[in-house]
């Protein structure tokens, strides 16, 4: 059953973001992610909206916790720390 990380990404710096984005993008794939939506129009319904709101799809929840506790993504974590904070929430499959 796929499961899906839902992403609110607060950017600071948007040219590092993009930088993040490519060296993330490749090894997102890797582990079968897939964008179902992301976008940075949003309306708050109820709090505040963030910079950017990302759903990703993976086959998986091991597919997702694989991507994210890989050595490779904790290797960009600094990368991330730099350029946006994030707040990332599993659901689906065992999540």
């Amino acid at each position: 059953m796929s499961a899906y990380v839902v992403t609110h990404v607060h950017v600071h710096d948007r040219d590092k973001y993009e930088e993040f984005l490519a060296a993330a993008m490749p090894l997102f794939k890797k582990w079968g992610g897939e964008i179902e939506v992301g976008s940075s129009e949003c309306t708050a319904l109820e709090g505040e909206c963030p910079s950017r709101v990302v759903v990703q799809r993976f086959p998986d929840s091991d597919a997702a916790r694989g991507f994210y506790e890989s050595e490779e993504r904790r290797n960009l974590r600094d990368a991330t720390s730099e350029c946006c904070t994030f707040h990332a929430i599993l659901l689906g499959d065992d999540a």
